[in-house]
């Protein structure tokens, strides 16, 4: 059974990875308008709903390209109990400008910064959930930074600056749901063990 994740009618997700690239993009990054301003919709990368989304050559038009891609992910604590399961995926948000100027990748940056900042801001005080809205997600977190100049993280040989953010999900699997439930069984789940 698929779950209708994204305001998008096209995307579907059935799996719990799928669930939180969503979430990320909708209730993080699109929800931040300064930086949707910052980056048209066609160079947005969303990696849930494309065929082929990466570009290995970029155009002019291209820039500034905003992606997130599911990368590592921690199994240490996968059998943690008896009461449940826990995985840490890691999520790298990529950020490419294609300017020299260092001011572009900056402002890039904040606005990353400040669209991820929002998950440890209070929901009273307009924050949104370090779960994303996933009931089975414990919290979200900054893993890790790092910008370069001629796209050496990347290497797509294109001139100008990158920068990337790693962010840390962790997913918990209770004993009720485990890894074995389907998705509308995650969905369902409100436990927080």
């Amino acid at each position: 059974m698929n779950i209708m994740v994204s305001t998008a009618p096209h995307v579907l997700a059935d799996d719990p990875f799928s669930l939180v690239l969503d979430a990320l993009w909708s209730q993080c990054f699109e929800k931040h308008q300064p930086l949707m301003d910052l980056v048209k919709p066609g160079n947005r990368i969303k990696r849930i709903d494309e065929i082929r989304p990466d570009k290995p050559l970029l155009q002019d038009a291209d820039l500034v390209e905003l992606d997130i891609v599911p990368t590592d992910w921690d199994l240490s604590e996968l059998f943690l109990s008896s009461s449940g399961s826990r995985i840490v995926q890691a999520y790298e948000v990529r950020m490419t400008t294609g300017e020299k100027d260092s001011r572009a990748v900056s402002r890039i940056k904040w606005e990353v910064l400040r669209a991820v900042s929002q998950l440890f801001r209070s929901e009273n005080d307009g924050g949104i959930p370090q779960n994303l809205g996933l009931p089975f997600v414990l919290k979200t977190e900054i893993l890790g930074q790092t910008d370069s100049l001629d796209d050496t993280i990347l290497k797509r040989k294109r001139s100008g600056w990158t920068a990337l953010m790693m962010l840390g999900v962790h997913l918990n699997f209770d004993r009720q749901t485990q890894l074995w439930a389907d998705v509308p069984t995650l969905l369902a789940n409100t436990s927080e063990d």
